[in-house]
């Protein structure tokens, strides 16, 4: 039984975080639709494909404001959640003071398995690659102070929140810390989609 709703936690908190994308995602678009349908009326008639078009091209050029949107929404739904049955969201996401001291190290760490992973990567298939240049021009080429803050400290806050504060927590409460811990990875390695980004954040995840 202590497995089971374990692992329903860890499953719920993950609906929950793309619950909000999702809820952020429509409110945005139906706020958009209604403010601008006006203009797509000709002639008495909506131009809907038009419409449509413009509708993606606000959220493409505002994806990075939303990604801050709904992880500001999804950290305050917690912070709701736990504080109305008694507890705390730090103590729940097992987080917990550190010696400045440990910080160096771990700073260390990070670089250095990064110029790992990113060597072990350069192995891959010409086609993984690719595709994973692809995605990751779209991050390195952002600019502006919304997607540095998106990019360099939201979201990964957020994932951390997520992936090793709830889902790991649980999931290793209810079947172990070391399958607790590859399964959380595994989880947040699909997280990012891109199969190259996919195998270097489940390794760095499960670190």
């Amino acid at each position: 039984m202590k497995k089971i709703r374990s692992i329903g936690a860890a499953v719920l908190h993950i609906l929950l975080y793309y619950g909000a994308q999702l809820a952020v995602i429509f409110i945005c678009s139906l706020a958009y639709v209604i403010r601008r349908v006006g203009d797509f009326y000709v002639g008495g008639t909506l131009k809907d494909k038009e419409l449509a078009e413009a509708l993606n091209a606000f959220l493409e050029d505002n994806n990075y404001l939303l990604l801050i949107i709904f992880d500001i929404v999804f950290i305050f739904s917690l912070f709701i959640i736990f504080k109305a049955r008694g507890k705390k969201l730090l103590h729940e996401i097992g987080a917990y003071k550190t010696s400045p001291l440990n910080i160096l190290p771990l700073v260390t760490l990070g670089f250095s398995l990064n110029i790992l992973i990113s060597a072990f990567i350069s192995f891959f298939p010409d086609a993984w690659l690719k595709a994973y240049e692809e995605s990751s021009s779209s991050v390195s080429s952002a600019t502006g102070v919304v997607a540095v803050i998106a990019i360099s400290f939201v979201g990964p806050l957020t994932e951390e929140i997520l992936f090793r504060g709830l889902v790991f927590t649980r999931l290793s409460r209810g079947i172990g810390v070391y399958a607790g811990a590859v399964i959380s990875a595994v989880i947040f390695g699909f997280a990012h989609g891109n199969l190259v980004w996919g195998i270097y954040a489940g390794i760095l995840g499960l670190i």
